[in-house]
């Protein structure tokens, strides 16, 4: 918080007496007596007032605060947690959720939270240990299964994160996300049906969710459903006008169809989205060589190329410098 004074006659007498005057004395710091004041409760729900503004490091100094104040104070360890989160201190949030737990190891949301940092970090495993402990602490919990679900899912145990999921929309039954993700998780398991029949009740559920129609699309378009896979992606871009990905299989889609200008279009907003899409800049390439223009294929190319490069992706860069050795 900043502090400031208008100073006129107490300036003007100061300086008729001789003395200099630090202007920075002026502002309290944040030791100063004006914190000190409050009472650690009081700085808590300060602190969480500007939490919920979204002044996260703020909120941080209010916490610290407090916690001078008080070192037990429970709540203020899982606020400057979640706050610590927002700046990007995945450590510092998984000290403050694990020093909660010290004070109460019953605290559920302690250690949902710390296990979601886990598996941000992609600590699957120590995610999963986590809310196994929420799920000993509360058995009917739809957000321990869904996340223990997803962290299952990412050290590719797909019929474990099959089962979680379920639990989850069992307990939920209209828990939307869970139906992406185990829809998600039944493509890996060669259950294309089941998998679109997750996506369809998903967007029942909430109709403004991009991911259901996207990943549905991406199944229609395999399964040669081409109309109806463009559809999805339709729909998908209304809900989510940045998605690039989608922008990129429609185009896929646009030119199975017989639709290169269309398709052109797409790859041309999938880049503007994401300028260093290397497919995408690849396939418009291609297609602009199709439709005759040559010296539009090459520059795309040679931009893909250049970015397969950058990324590491050696087999795609060495198809890309094929194609401009065929063209040129």
């Amino acid at each position: 918080m900043q502090y400031q004074y208008t100073i006129k006659i107490l300036g003007l007498a100061i300086l008729l007496s001789g003395l200099s005057l630090n202007p920075h004395s002026l502002i309290p710091s944040p030791q100063s007596p004006v914190l000190a004041q409050l009472s650690a409760e009081q700085l808590f729900n300060r602190g969480e007032q500007k939490y919920n503004k979204g002044d996260y490091s703020d909120a941080v100094i209010d916490f610290n605060e407090a916690l001078r104040l008080d070192s037990t104070l429970e709540k203020a360890y899982y606020r400057r947690g979640l706050a610590k989160r927002q700046l990007g201190d995945n450590s510092g949030a998984i000290a403050d959720y694990t020093s909660v737990l010290g004070l109460n190891p019953k605290n559920t949301d302690a250690y949902l939270s710390r296990g979601a940092v886990y598996a941000e970090q992609k600590n699957y495993r120590e995610a999963i240990e986590d809310y196994t402990a929420a799920l000993k602490l509360n058995s009917k919990n739809a957000l321990a299964y869904y996340n223990r679900g997803n962290a299952l899912s990412g050290l590719g145990d797909s019929k474990a994160a099959f089962e979680d999921l379920s639990k989850a929309i069992r307990i939920q039954p209209n828990y939307a996300n869970a139906y992406v993700n185990r829809g998600n998780v039944r493509v890996k398991l060669g259950e294309t049906k089941e998998a679109i029949a997750d996506f369809t009740k998903a967007a029942s559920l909430n109709p403004n969710l991009a991911e259901a129609y996207y990943n549905r699309g991406i199944l229609r378009r395999r399964m040669g459903d081409i109309e109806e896979a463009i559809a999805d992606y339709d729909q998908a871009i209304q809900r989510d006008p940045n998605n690039a990905a989608a922008y990129y299989n429609r185009a896929i889609a646009r030119h199975l169809i017989g639709n290169p200008q269309a398709a052109i279009d797409d790859y041309s907003e999938a880049i503007s989205i994401s300028p260093k899409f290397a497919k995408a800049f690849g396939n418009r390439g291609l297609i602009r060589y199709e439709t005759g223009d040559a010296k539009g294929a090459i520059q795309d190319l040679q931009a893909a190329a250049e970015l397969f490069s950058d990324q590491g992706m050696t087999a795609d860069y060495q198809k890309a410098l094929q194609l401009l050795r065929q063209l040129r």
